[in-house]
């Protein structure tokens, strides 16, 4: 267990954002979490990483280190593509940053300052990072928010690559149904505020075999069109 989320609430003021929420994280399982915009995903990500405490109910933490890849790429536009992955672990070896960059299409570009590069690969340089920092929880909010459908399908093969080859948790917030479809073993669909679990989706299909046009991504995709689309909060 990388972590347990038990039956938590969360408020601003008098606004209630998450109500008696509980979702367990196995050790090496991509999660995915979607849900109505301003459902509290980012809230949820921000309780589980301690920068917020819940109001009631509790969070078990089974991780030493967590990362963290945000919606803008976040890169010191002083320093080079590697030095912007490395700084965030120089013990490691070389051999390893060489993969990481590899594995993100960026081999040729290593010397590259931020200013030099298209907001997609600087995005790259921001996924690389997360993943070449060694936590054993790997939290997403929204990385490919704001390329195309062409780009973000290019970056999420990179993520798949990544995910497969680091071998980490990961829980990966979008509101991209075919993102999740293809990088999530299980799916977590969050309804109106007060945000709870309307509904959870296993996907057993190897990533690698997946295919959005199957029988079986296709009705998990309406299945969760039609809860996002209903009128009234499925919870």
């Amino acid at each position: 267990m990388i972590i347990r989320i038990n039956n938590i609430d969360f408020s601003f003021g008098e606004l209630n954002i998450i109500s008696e929420l509980s979702l367990e994280v196995r050790k090496e399982e991509t999660i995915c979490i979607i849900g109505p915009s301003g459902c509290g995903k980012t809230t949820l990500l921000n309780l589980i990483s301690g920068s917020l405490e819940p109001d009631s109910g509790n969070i078990t933490r089974g991780y030493k280190r967590l990362g963290y890849v945000f919606q803008e790429d976040r890169l010191l536009p002083w320093k080079t593509v590697r030095e912007n992955i490395s700084i965030v672990s120089p013990e490691s070896s070389k051999e390893e940053l060489t993969e990481i960059i590899k594995l993100v299409d960026l081999e040729g570009f290593e010397e590259y300052k931020p200013g030099q590069l298209s907001g997609g690969m600087r995005q790259r340089v921001s996924i690389a990072r997360g993943f070449y920092y060694p936590a054993e929880l790997l939290l997403m909010d929204e990385p490919l928010k704001s390329l195309d459908y062409n780009l973000r399908m290019s970056l999420l093969d990179s993520i798949i690559r990544l995910a497969n080859h680091e071998r980490r948790s990961l829980l990966y917030v979008t509101h991209e149904i075919d993102e999740a479809l293809l990088l999530a073993d299980r799916i977590i669909v969050l309804g109106k505020q007060p945000a709870g679990i309307a509904r959870e989706f296993t996907i057993r299909t190897p990533q690698t075999e997946r295919n959005l046009q199957s029988q079986d991504l296709t009705l998990i995709r309406n299945l969760i069109i039609e809860m996002l689309t209903r009128k009234k909060s499925p919870v």
